[in-house]
């Protein structure tokens, strides 16, 4: 037995714990009982937590990297994503391996409208992984991504998953040690991860009637995937035009998500996003309440349009519904009519 000092950021702690090899720590339980560790922080509230490993799933093209860029904008500048508290800004290196850059780009300024800017050194973008994670170099290749980054209590995100590995989705020893590689990466730089997923196509019966599935059974390949995963999402479209739904299908603590629905709406054309959804505010009234309150601007009606790309007719009919809502206000004394956020 030997008596070893663990430090944590509030106090230190004498512990005493046994020095065995092939462990990373060895405890007598009523130590580890009266220690200092809690469960872990919420880098995001409720959504995403501090060494967390996070799986979303979606169908192809429904949004999911829109999402994640915008989480990733919205944690690196530490601010509030689809209204669930980010207490303080944290590190994000994010490996895009599908789409284009110049789109990426674009759709990030257009965020930016509705986040504030992302500090130099927080958000690392990293373009079109050339080696495969489980492949030799691969894991290292992500080491010194990160260690570049000076990533440290951070986010890795990996938008797909598919184009990051070497073999079958379905083959749990391929997809054990891709999770492997990626878990050494995280555990080494005390960081949470962010993984994407496509949902295999819907299964039949012999009826050719569609089975209900659970979130987790939508996961295309191996059942080591969503067992791997701390927390799981689904992002579904729904019926309406722009809307869309956020499921939580798996979680280590209970959450806001797994007790009720969270329904958003696509802000566009610009600024892009997802926003909370309201009964009877449609997505360019949510777009104008979002944009007038990131920025604490003053817009009229004309700057509005121009902004956000709509016609002068939603853009009357979103104002006037915030006004009626008590979100925007029109500002005395200046011409033409112009609305700011209501304050308070």
């Amino acid at each position: 037995m030997v008596r070893k000092t663990i430090s944590w950021r509030v106090r230190r702690y004498d512990i005493t714990t046994h020095a065995t090899k092939g462990f990373g720590e060895v405890w007598d339980w009523p130590d580890l009982a009266e220690s200092g560790y809690q469960e872990p922080a919420w880098y995001i509230d409720q959504f995403l937590p501090e060494g967390g490993k996070v799986i979303l799933a979606a169908k192809h093209g429904i949004g999911k990297s829109l999402l994640g860029q915008q989480l990733s904008l919205h944690l690196a500048a530490g601010a509030d994503f689809l209204g669930l508290s980010v207490p303080s800004p944290r590190k994000v290196v994010y490996i895009q391996c599908e789409g284009d850059l110049g789109d990426t780009a674009q759709r990030g300024r257009d965020m930016h409208r509705m986040c504030p800017p992302v500090p130099p050194g927080q958000l690392t973008w990293a373009f079109h992984m050339k080696r495969k994670l489980n492949s030799p170099g691969g894991g290292r290749a992500l080491r010194e991504l990160c260690e570049q980054a000076e990533l440290e209590d951070g986010l890795v995100v990996v938008d797909p998953i598919y184009k990051t590995i070497r073999g079958s989705m379905k083959d749990d020893d391929v997809v054990g040690e891709w999770q492997g590689e990626l878990d050494s990466v995280l555990n080494s730089h005390r960081s949470a991860g962010l993984i994407f997923q496509h949902e295999h196509r819907p299964i039949r019966n012999m009826y050719g009637e569609k089975v209900e599935e659970e979130g987790e059974e939508k996961v295309f390949g191996s059942a080591f995937w969503h067992a791997w995963a701390s927390y799981g999402y689904e992002l579904r479209r729904l019926k309406e035009v722009g809307q869309f739904k956020l499921l939580n299908w798996k979680r280590r603590r209970p959450t806001a998500l797994s007790e009720q629905e969270t329904l958003l709406t696509l802000a566009q054309p610009s600024p892009l996003g997802f926003v909370l959804a309201e009964a009877g505010v449609s997505s360019t009234a949510q777009t104008i309440k979002h944009l007038t309150k990131s920025t604490g601007k003053v817009y009229n009606r004309d700057e509005l349009g121009a902004i956000i790309g709509r016609g002068g007719t939603a853009i009357h009919e979103a104002v006037n519904t915030l006004c009626d809502m008590g979100v925007i206000e029109i500002v005395d004394g200046v011409r033409p009519t112009s609305y700011r956020t209501v304050v308070g």
